[in-house]
């Protein structure tokens, strides 16, 4: 009985510990905030970086798509990020190990998205703007093609790597996923 309750335990801080290293790990927390001196820094620079751009490339031919350019990175990622903080929502308050295990996957795959979505995005939006609809149908597919096969690489040819995430906060994934494995098949 003792064994038992010790082993809920165990399995509790391990979860409580993913929750906490995802936060921080993946930025849930400081996106979140807000009010920090680093938050308020960054934000001044990238309105810094923006307004340089449109200066250096108002009036010319790249004026239009280098802003296609950086707003269609731009709402990719703000889309993931609120889709990442809802999935970690999740994952706080699932009621069983496996629906943790399965939002924390969730979370995992949708922060490798969001490393190589924006640029893939970014590009097509300016090659879209930049050409316009009236280049051949080919140039289309070509690049719909490099850009779908590039964002497949990132996401799924490398799934064995870390990622940018911390080696304990893998451990402690591999570790649940050990659990999740034991409870479903208790042979």
């Amino acid at each position: 009985m003792e064994e038992i309750l010790n082993r809920e335990q165990s399995l509790d801080d391990l979860r409580q510990r993913i929750n906490a290293k995802a936060e921080n790990l993946l930025g849930i927390k400081w996106l979140a905030r807000g009010n920090t001196k680093k938050s308020w820094i960054s934000l001044a620079v990238l309105v810094a970086i923006i307004v340089v751009l449109e200066i250096v490339f108002y009036g010319t031919a790249d004026f239009w798509p280098g802003n296609a350019f950086i707003g269609g990175g731009a709402i990719v990622i703000i889309l993931l990020s609120i889709i990442m903080r809802h999935i970690h929502t999740r994952m706080k308050n699932a009621s069983t190990v496996l629906q943790h295990y399965r939002a924390l996957k969730q979370l995992i795959n949708t922060h490798k998205l969001r490393l190589g979505a924006p640029l893939a995005v970014a590009i097509i939006c300016w090659f879209l703007v930049k050409y316009g609809f009236d280049f051949k149908t080919e140039s289309i597919i070509i690049l719909l093609l490099l850009g779908g096969a590039w964002v497949i690489f990132r996401n799924l040819g490398w799934s064995y790597s870390n990622w940018y995430l911390d080696d304990d906060f893998c451990n402690d994934v591999k570790e649940l996923s050990n659990y999740v494995d034991e409870m479903l098949d208790p042979d």
